[in-house]
């Protein structure tokens, strides 16, 4: 399954919005000189454009970077950019595979979400990771991703079995000190060491925890502590949002409706 689309459903989405905002304009010119039951109807006209755009607004905030978010989980969804980027977001699960075999170059999760089994497997063109808040990543999420060089961790509890098996690329990693389990072989081919000894360390989570490493070919040193744990995200009510748009719109409405009533015919 490809998870690529053209850009011509937004296109045509956002000329729709252009040409009701035009003929919208058109009639609010035609209603302003006229009688008192046309500059009613523009009034009604002006409240219904307002509580449309503001809710536009509200429902546009909660998708995926601002653009028309798809489903790849249960109340999860994914948005991708033109520069091969997927950015993910929600609370809940991935689909296991559902994005197995993508040409994605750079993977953004910003949601508590669980990354499923075989998630990013062989996906030779992916270069970064940056899960924030993925609590659990499952078996085999990123086997094979030759190419990837650079993952950051934050909030994660879980990293499973083959999870980044045969990621030779990887020159830097941020483990947080929340891991609390590593899976079999989850750094298959990568070995992992740390002052003052360099000796190989144990790829176990009390081993590798709370640090950063750095390296390449395989070889990743411990450079730093890894960065403080963020906040767990929280699912976002837009209710009151719209709520107090709509209010506003109403407001907006009155003002315009005082305004126009006090005029001359």
């Amino acid at each position: 399954m490809s998870i690529y689309e053209t850009a011509q459903d937004r296109t045509s989405y956002e000329v729709t919005v252009i040409n009701f905002r035009a003929d919208a304009f058109s009639m609010m010119s035609g209603f302003s000189g006229g009688s008192r039951l046309g500059k009613s109807l523009l009034i009604v006209l002006v409240a219904v454009v307002l509580i449309a755009l503001a809710i536009g607004v509200a429902v546009q905030a909660d998708e995926c970077d601002g653009s028309r978010k798809k489903p790849c989980g249960e109340n999860v969804y994914y948005s991708e950019e033109i520069t091969g980027e997927i950015k993910i977001g929600g609370i809940g699960v991935i689909y296991d595979s559902f994005f197995t075999g993508s040409n994605c170059t750079k993977v953004t999760i910003t949601g508590m979400v669980t990354i499923g089994k075989n998630e990013f497997k062989g996906c030779t063109s992916l270069l970064s990771v940056s899960a924030l808040n993925s609590v659990v990543i499952k078996e085999s999420a990123f086997e094979g991703c030759s190419s990837l060089e650079s993952v950051t961790l934050t909030n994660t509890e879980s990293v499973g079995d083959f999870a980044f098996a045969g990621c030779t690329s990887l020159s830097s990693i941020t483990i947080p000190a929340s891991v609390t389990s590593i899976g079999v072989r989850a750094f298959d081919g990568i070995q992992f060491y740390a002052p003052p000894s360099f000796e190989p360390l144990s790829q176990d989570a009390e081993s590798l925890k709370g640090y950063e490493y750095r390296g390449g070919n395989g070889s990743l040193y411990r450079y730093g502590e890894a960065p403080a744990s963020l906040p767990p995200a929280e699912k976002i009510d837009r209710t009151p949002v719209i709520a107090a748009a709509a209010v506003l719109a109403v407001m907006a409405a009155a003002m315009t409706a005082s305004f126009m009533l006090k005029r001359k015919p």
